[in-house]
């Protein structure tokens, strides 16, 4: 497993890669092999390994690494393609993705083996249509800024964990809520319906709602997609749907 996070801001700001970097050490035991984060400044990704090292900007992602598939650096995340206007921040395994480089993107040159930059590759040329290519488990993060949006992404089974917080001014996700947490203004409150839901049928993950009420989670099967320019500005939908 892999740890993923980001924020969206309304500005920019000069803390963003302290914030990723507090986000990125809270999920340090979903990846021990490294660590990545990447700011959209100038038009343009900036990548670090240390969040203390990016400018300010108001778009964010991080990443907390496993490597499994291509153990090599060309493989490290955040990934951003190679106009460096889109960057992925990705949790799982496409187990199709041999055939998927084979089938549609013959002829193109990749910098890795990995999985990641097939995805990358396949979203950035067919955005939500390519996860009907995809099989596997995954929640990822893709940052388009020549679309101005960030879309997130569970599987259809729900097997990697996607979580998110939403204010007035930013906008938050990440693979557990711990770090969510520990940037929210104000104390939490418990969602009663969940709790209840929980004690009643020890049922936890039946739709968005967790135990804190201002965190949802993506359902399985679901996206969301958020404007860039406004984190207010975002909606949910369903990309799958049971046979």
């Amino acid at each position: 497993m892999c740890g993923i996070a980001g924020v969206v801001l309304r500005r920019a700001d000069p803390r963003l890669g302290a914030t990723l970097q507090q986000m990125g050490d809270a999920l340090a035991h979903r990846g021990p092999d490294g660590q990545g984060f990447a700011v959209a400044a100038g038009g343009r990704f900036v990548v670090s390994s240390r969040g203390a090292d990016l400018p300010a900007a108001s778009v964010g992602l991080a990443h907390r690494r496993l490597a499994i598939i291509d153990l090599s650096d060309a493989a490290a995340q955040p990934m951003c393609d190679q106009t460096g206007r889109r960057a992925i921040s990705y949790n799982g395994e496409v187990y199709n993705y041999r055939e998927l480089k084979k089938s549609h993107l013959n002829g193109e040159v990749l910098k890795s083996e990995s999985d990641t930059e097939v995805i990358l590759r396949l979203v950035a040329a067919r955005w939500t249509a390519a996860l009907d290519l995809m099989t596997g488990m995954f929640a990822f993060a893709f940052a388009d800024l020549e679309r101005t949006k960030l879309l997130l992404l569970h599987d259809c089974f729900g097997i990697k964990p996607l979580f998110y917080l939403a204010e007035p001014d930013r906008f938050a996700f990440s693979s557990e809520m711990r770090p969510l947490l520990t940037m929210m203004q104000h104390r939490p409150s418990a969602d009663p319906i969940a709790v209840h839901r929980f004690l009643r049928h020890a049922v936890t993950d039946a739709d968005e709602r967790t135990f804190v009420a201002e965190i949802r989670q993506l359902p399985a099967g679901h996206a969301l997609e958020l404007d860039l320019d406004d984190p207010t500005r975002f909606r949910v939908f369903a990309w799958w749907q049971r046979p």
